[in-house]
């Protein structure tokens, strides 16, 4: 099949593929359009058929509405005074005639005074609704009762009301009543209850205000799942005592309301919209469907469909004509084109002098041809820059290889450099501050002995400058051991001796150490073993000094009659031993968490003036946990403190029957 042939083919095709889509999303347009406007409809003949409703209940709430504001009645309801209870229902049966029931009820709920036919004990099937009218002084709805315990059983009201199922033997039993209940209250005190109601149950008024408001819409009113009332013909009244589908009943009573389509009695499908009824207390009692014939929505779409069907049977001639005029003009330039391609893939560049192109092209497939033709041109020209390019790439590669062997060889000697002087600053510190400890050391023990005055008494003069000597050869000797513990970590000279340790015993030692310090800014400390006999494997040197530091810490960056809490606790699940040492002091700001863990760093330089240090203390705790197998980290807030924690690792029952020292 040539080119030419597909193209009418395809173009045949998409057109009519085209009106068939379009066929289709009509259809489903019109459908949509139709469900619609029968949704929209319904809902707007629902909601006249519950302004029915409501209409009738606010006439009756009318009619009672002077109940609770009438001079004297509250005064009746407390003497229970039945002629007076019986004449005020009177005037509210003149007032609202359609009512099937009206009572007064005391504030226990018992009946004093109803409407002729109803029984005496009628008063307890509103019991759970009286408590709401109590607090919200009103009380309209619906409610489901069953018609024997509401009128007496001589009472023509029973049979009145009572509706005949169709699909089984016997009678409904129950009624769908519409009613309004009002409190009385003398001044505050509850006296009784007014309600009135009318029976849904084989009502004209409805269906016939229904069928003048709603014209070709159909209306029925449910008691629970049985139909009670409609105003269908008086032919088809046998559709009264008819279940209502299950499909309803069951999205009703999920959602409140239901839209779709049955079969009614009197013939043909109708689309129907139901509403479900509730009591005061939430429960469904019923439903209201309203409905409309399906056929004259239907007709629409039959028809749309006709015309949409005779339209494309009558341009399928002109298509398939159209489209071959078309495919010609289309498919010449492409199999020219074709041919040229052809020719240049072969490398056969010849067909560019060869073959004519319209230097104006007139269309887009001429303007294909040209656009190809100048591909080729430049393809050509590619094609030799390309060679040339080669060969230039070749002779850089070289040179790139000789510069990338030479870079390398110089990275490597710096990488090598680098790690020489890195052991030689560690050994060189190390060597350094152990030399520098023996002359302190002896500076220290020489300035105790003076102060101590075993060679004879000194005035207050040279004891001030002797202690000067003891504190700054102190101080000296502290810094240097810092630097040289964190030297011997870092040329991984240190050992870590694990032995089982009282946690108590240890953190005692700590304390005692610092305890002077503590007592001149007049601090507190609160410590907290959980629980008391808690072990730790450890090594007792390194994990006095990190306790040391940490304590040191709180105590320097502290206000004077101050807290320290000391908490060390046992997270067996996490398989940890966590130490906390927390103050009340200046804090650390976030950004600086980092810094103070680097060595020789402190928050700013005002740090060092107002408290002192050199900034070695977190960085050796910190590493000397790690070598543990342990892990540090803070928590500060300014102005309020710093939470200082590490956690030591447990080992198992294995490990401490074999314990062996570790070296770092």
């Amino acid at each position: 099949m040539t080119i030419k042939q597909k193209l009418i083919v395809f173009a045949s095709s998409m057109v009519l593929v085209a009106m068939v889509i379009a066929t289709l999303v009509s259809n489903v347009v019109f459908n949509n359009m139709l469900t619609n406007s029968a949704v929209r409809y319904l809902e707007t003949a629902s909601y006249s058929a519950q302004e029915l409703l409501k209409a009738r209940r606010e006439q009756m709430h009318v009619a009672i509405s002077w109940a609770d504001e009438m001079e004297g009645m509250p005064t009746a309801l407390a003497r229970r005074d039945t002629a007076a209870l019986e004449e005020q229902l009177r005037r509210v049966i003149q007032a609202c005639p359609f009512l099937a029931f009206g009572m007064f009820l005391d504030a226990q709920g018992t009946v004093l005074s109803c409407m002729d036919g109803m029984r005496q004990d009628c008063g307890v099937l509103f019991q759970k609704d009286l408590e709401v009218m109590r607090q919200e002084g009103m009380a309209a709805a619906y409610a489901l009762v069953p018609i024997d315990a509401l009128f007496e059983e001589s009472s023509a009201a029973r049979e009145r009301w009572d509706v005949r199922l169709e699909q089984q033997s016997g009678t409904l039993g129950q009624g769908l009543i519409s009613y309004v209940g009002i409190p009385i209250y003398d001044g505050r005190q509850l006296q009784g209850y007014l309600l009135v109601g009318e029976m849904l149950n084989h009502n004209d008024y409805y269906p016939e205000a229904y069928s003048q408001n709603v014209v070709h819409s159909f209306l029925t009113i449910s008691a629970n799942t049985t139909r009670v009332c409609s105003n269908l013909p008086e032919s088809d009244t046998h559709y009264l005592g008819t279940e209502i589908p299950a499909v309803v009943q069951q999205a009703a009573a999920e959602s409140g309301n239901y839209f779709g389509s049955e079969q009614a009695p009197i013939g043909g499908n109708y689309f129907f919209r139901y509403q479900a009824l509730y009591d005061l207390s939430g429960t469904l009692v019923g439903y209201i469907g309203v409905g409309i014939e399906e056929e004259a929505y239907t007709s629409m779409l039959n028809v749309n469909r006709l015309i949409m069907l005779s339209v494309m049977l009558c341009l399928l001639p002109f298509i398939v004509l159209l489209s071959g005029v078309v495919s010609s003009r289309i498919a010449r330039p492409i199999t020219v084109g074709s041919a040229m391609a052809k020719r240049i893939a072969r490398g056969d560049f010849a067909v560019l002098d060869e073959q004519a192109i319209p230097d104006q092209p007139k269309s887009e497939p001429e303007e294909l041809l040209q656009s190809m033709q100048t591909m080729a041109q430049t393809l050509k020209k590619n094609r030799e820059d390309i060679e040339r390019y080669i060969q230039a790439l070749g002779e850089m590669n070289k040179q790139l290889e000789s510069m990338v062997d030479a870079r390398t060889l110089e990275l490597s000697q710096t990488v090598k450099a680098l790690r020489e002087s890195n052991r030689v600053k560690s050994t060189f510190l190390a060597n350094v501050s152990h030399e520098l400890r023996t002359p302190l050391s002896s500076n220290i023990s020489t300035s105790e002995l003076l102060l101590d005055e075993i060679f004879g008494t000194l005035n207050e003069k040279q004891k001030k400058y002797v202690k000067n000597i003891w504190l700054s050869s102190t101080h000296l000797l502290q810094l240097i051991n810092d630097i040289l513990d964190i030297s011997k970590i870092d040329a991984g000279k240190t050992k870590v001796n694990l032995e089982r340790l009282l946690v108590h015993d240890v953190l005692e030692e700590a304390l005692t150490v610092v305890k002077s310090l503590a007592y001149q800014k007049q601090l507190q400390f609160m410590v907290d073993i959980v629980p008391e006999d808690l072990h730790v494997w450890a090594d007792r040197l390194l994990l006095k000094q990190v306790l040391y530091n940490l304590l040191s810490n709180a105590i320097k960056f502290s206000d004077p009659s101050r807290r320290i809490w000391v908490s060390v606790a046992l997270e067996k699940e996490r398989g940890f031993v966590r130490f906390s040492i927390r103050d009340e002091g200046i804090g650390i700001e976030e950004r600086d968490m980092e810094r103070v863990f680097r060595e020789f760093e402190q928050v700013d330089n005002s740090y060092s003036r107002a408290y002192g240090g050199t900034g070695l203390g977190l960085p050796l705790s910190k590493k000397q946990v790690e070598l543990h197998g342990g892990y540090m980290e803070l928590r500060s807030i300014i102005g309020q403190g710093t939470e200082a924690l590490f956690w030591l690792p447990l080992r198992d029952e294995k490990e401490e029957e074999h314990g062996e020292d570790t070296g770092g």
